[in-house]
């Protein structure tokens, strides 16, 4: 272009026979609209006109750039940068959308990058042009004649590929968005463009409109494993770690967006921004039914029980009879007489340990007393460990006693005091006392068999502590030496069932940190090993049902293994034979509690499978049997606590298939029933902590249905009776800043859902609450970065509440005042906070774009305090 001014622009020209007088006519309305667009993400149209031949044309602005999807790959961009550069991508096609422009053909070559002053700029280009120019079914682009598809069958939207194109409305370039996203979160697209277009055309479309995409975690593990390592490096990450975080919840925003169903999709480009940027900030997504089932499984944890006063009386009463029988020993040395005494005194400080404490710690009473139980205990046990040094039997005693206190102190595994620190001493002095033991040379060939086996459980309990503590390194050489001497048990004793037993069930401890290590490979190798001789395990005794019944526990730990690879197919095929294994134990003993619990919660692990693999409907039958096993279980026994909390875990996931399904009345049913189960189960034992925290996410997920139907009531009333029950759990332990961050946290997604049913007030009111616990948390804990980021998302939400409460026209001027000066005063200390972390180079990925956002919010508290009410703003 020469004049008015000159520079290089993008001439697009009709093809000869299109310039008809209908689509000049288009072209002219699409220019002017285009005219009116202002977004540096939006390539600019000129000019429009016609050359001298009579042929329109419009002038754009020349973009020097490569597709987006090439630039990411080309630059090797994190996912969290890929994600921030389809957020400004999502907030042009907002920008267009707001100016009555649906551009209908969104697609890598139609988002261009450039680097622009060191940063990536990304370009939408051609914005309506798809409606106006025609192109050979051969082409990229198909544009076909009126009443048929337009756009580019890949990136096309259900209602695209109808017949009828007046049936297109801004939410079929959500649809696009999402494969786009799709594409740039895992380098494929859902359907394989190479067999989607050697279909017909007819069946193209039906396709479109009909399958299923599957989910991005399943295209990328169907993938050859060396092209889906080079997939993952692109995006600076393995294969495992883009599989994990795409299945955790990432995967769930270009899901939505991707809904056959368009009212199921966001309904705004801007609101799929907003949830990209609520998983860069770790924020709960809207994306899906899942979302709140995990909200509340991030904070929970065992609640601690209590035991009698009484129960210090018997604790001295032990006390004092030890003491006698040592008096005893010294004076008469009669060792018969003492012998038998301290035996005696073995049996009832064991049966004082495993037997008394677990009776009494479900009642209520002083918490001092526990301890003090505990500590007597100890005392004593030291005592008698003293008197036997040159005593195996008595060594091995002490050593299978120290676990056993170790375990009420704090093993992890188990129902505990929560001591981590002391369970780790006793277990380290049960280890100690093994040894010490096993280098006696009186020891004889029966006793050393019994030491080892102290030993081995020593050693996996230490291991125990260390990985709850988060040492899987420190805990991995123990796991490893405790299993070296399960099997040189086994190898010893051949024909012992219950030797061989035991090293089966001693291998997954090792597998377990090898995952969490990230160290698959090893895991695998772990877990075949597993099989391998929990196989060989029903060979050599047929008949013994807890042989096959280890096997089919062996096959979904294998599963698991398989999940984490990306190798889903493996991971069903292991599931179905776990669950074949477990219905034939289940039906050669169907009065065996155990194996009926077992056979149910091995179809839910299969139900998850199904569902991963994208078989829902398969899923959701495989669910529908463990409920009707369990179901059976609970009604049998109705004081069995574990069929009911089987049966209750099943009901809520199950509930979240149907609500997945968009079976929203089943799904209710499920939610209801489960939280009816749980119910129950605490009016049984009220002291249950796995009951109290299932309940709580059972609630949380019926608050999400009940968002989901837009009874907004009902799910700020589940949400209240989640943090009901989270009260008295934080009451009871002040300390517990895990058990008070999840409170606050519950607090400030209540009031989301508050905001969302105009609620301001109410929102404000929950978000005060959660300011003041979290900057108690943040005092307390100043070097705890987690905590403080955490208060400004708390802060920063109450600021966006008291705009919402500001807008509302019926309140007074001056309150409303008020309101915009304390949410201004809440975003500039926001604002303070983050440009000092910035300074300081602690400002993390997630939080870069916030600075702006907040700067940005400032806007709206420039708006009149009069006039009517604009409801919430709920969007960040």
């Amino acid at each position: 272009q020469r004049e008015p001014v000159q520079r290089r622009v993008a001439l697009k020209v009709i093809k000869l026979g299109m310039d008809t007088r209908e689509v000049v006519a288009r072209f002219q309305a699409e220019r002017q609209a285009l005219a009116m667009m202002d977004h540096p993400s939006i390539s600019r149209v000129f000019e429009a006109g016609a050359t001298d031949a009579g042929r329109p044309f419009f002038a754009m602005e020349l973009v020097s750039g490569v597709p987006i999807t090439r630039f990411c790959d080309e630059q090797q961009l994190s996912t969290q940068d890929r994600l921030t550069l389809f957020a400004t991508v999502c907030e042009a096609v907002q920008h267009a959308h707001a100016k009555g422009v649906i551009h209908r053909d969104i697609k890598p070559g139609n988002v261009l990058v450039a680097m622009i002053d060191g940063k990536p700029v990304p370009k939408v280009i051609d914005f309506g042009i798809a409606k106006a120019i025609s192109q050979r079914l051969t082409e990229r682009t198909i544009f076909t004649q009126m009443g048929r598809m337009v756009g580019t069958p890949e990136y096309m939207s259900p209602e695209q590929a109808n017949s009828s194109p007046m049936d297109v409305d801004t939410r079929t370039d959500i649809y696009s968005l999402g494969v786009l996203l799709y594409e740039l979160l895992t380098g494929t697209l859902p359907f394989d463009a190479k067999t989607l277009r050697s279909h017909a055309h007819d069946e193209i479309q039906r396709i479109i409109r009909e399958v299923e995409p599957p989910h991005p975690s399943t295209r990328l593990g169907k993938l050859d494993s060396a092209d889906a390592d080079v997939r993952a490096k692109r995006r600076q990450e393995s294969v495992i770690s883009l599989t994990s975080a795409l299945r955790r919840e990432l995967e769930w925003i270009p899901l939505k967006a991707m809904r056959k169903d368009r009212e199921q999709r966001y309904r705004t480009a801007s609101e799929m921004a907003d949830d990209v940027r609520n998983y860069l900030l770790g924020r709960p997504l809207v994306a899906g039914p899942e979302t709140r089932a995990y909200r509340t499984r991030k904070f929970l944890r065992r609640n601690r029980v209590t035991v009698v006063t009484a129960a210090i009386m018997l604790a001295l009463l032990v006390g004092g009879i030890v003491a006698t029988t040592l008096q005893a020993v010294r004076a008469t040395r009669a060792e018969r007489q003492a012998e038998q005494r301290l035996t005696d005194v073995r049996a009832l400080a064991s049966n004082l340990i495993s037997d008394l404490h677990p009776q009494i710690e479900q009642l209520a009473g002083a918490s001092g007393a526990s301890k003090a139980l505990v500590d007597t205990s100890l005392k004593y046990l030291n005592k008698l460990a003293a008197q036997s040094s040159n005593d195996p039997a008595l060594l091995r005693e002490m050593s299978s006693a120290y676990q056993k206190l170790g375990d009420i102190q704090g093993n992890p595994n188990v129902a505990n005091r929560g001591d981590v620190a002391a369970a780790a001493k006793s277990y380290e002095r049960a280890r100690e006392t093994a040894q010490q033991g096993l280098a006696l040379p009186s020891v004889t060939s029966v006793e050393r068999t019994r030491l080892t086996n102290a030993l081995a459980g020593a050693e996996m309990k230490i291991g125990d502590v260390l990985q709850a503590t988060s040492k899987p390194r420190e805990a991995l050489p123990r796991f490893i030496e405790g299993s070296r001497l399960m099997e040189q048990l086994a190898t010893a004793e051949p024909k012992s069932f219950r030797a061989r037993y035991n090293l089966v069930i001693a291998i997954p401890r090792v597998s377990n940190v090898q995952l969490s290590m990230g160290d698959v490979a090893a895991a695998s190798e772990t877990t075949n090993r597993q099989v391998a001789l929990a196989q060989s395990l029903v060979r050599d005794f047929p008949n013994q049902p807890e042989a096959k019944g280890l096997l089919g526990t062996a096959y979904s730990d294998l599963a698991d293994v398989a999940t984490r690879a990306g190798r889903n197919a493996d991971a069903l095929n292991a599931l179905e034979q776990s669950v074949e294994l477990h219905r034939q134990v289940a039906a050669d003993q169907p009065d065996n509690v155990f194996s009926q619990d077992r056979l149910a919660s091995t179809y839910l692990l299969y139900a998850d499978a199904l569902n991963e693999s994208g078989q829902l409907d398969r899923a959701i039958d495989a669910s529908g049997q463990g409920i009707e096993i369990a179901r059976h279980m609970a009604k049998l026994d109705p004081l069995n606590l574990h069929s009911r909390n089987v049966l209750g875990r099943i009901l809520m996931r199950t509930g979240d298939f149907n609500m997945m399904k968009e079976k929203y009345d089943l799904s209710a049913a499920n939610f209801a029933e489960g939280i009816e189960v749980y119910k129950k189960s605490l009016e049984i034992a009220p002291k249950n902590p796995g009951a109290t925290q299932m309940l709580v996410v059972t609630y949380g997920q019926l608050a999400e249905l009940e968002c989901l139907r837009e009874r907004f009531d009902a799910s700020i009333a589940a949400h209240q009776a989640g943090i009901d029950l989270l009260m008295p759990l934080v009451k009871a332990a002040p300390d517990n800043i895990t058990l008070r961050g999840g409170l606050a946290f519950a607090l400030r997604i209540e009031a989301e859902t508050m905001l969302s049913a105009n609620q301001p007030e109410n929102a404000v009111a929950r978000l005060r609450e959660a300011m003041d616990i979290q900057l108690k948390i943040a005092k307390a804990s100043p070097s705890d970065d987690r905590a403080s980021r955490n208060w400004l998302i708390t802060q920063y939400a109450l600021a966006r509440a008291l705009i919402a409460l500001a807008d509302q026209a019926e309140r007074p001027v001056n309150q409303r005042t008020q309101d915009r000066a304390e949410a201004r005063s809440l975003l500039q200390s926001c604002l303070t906070e983050y440009e000092k972390r910035a300074s300081a180079g602690k400002l993390a990925a997630k939080e870069a774009e916030m600075i702006e956002k907040i700067k940005q919010k400032f806007t709206a508290l420039d708006a009149p305090t009069t006039g009517p009410a604009t409801g919430p703003t709920t969007n960040p």
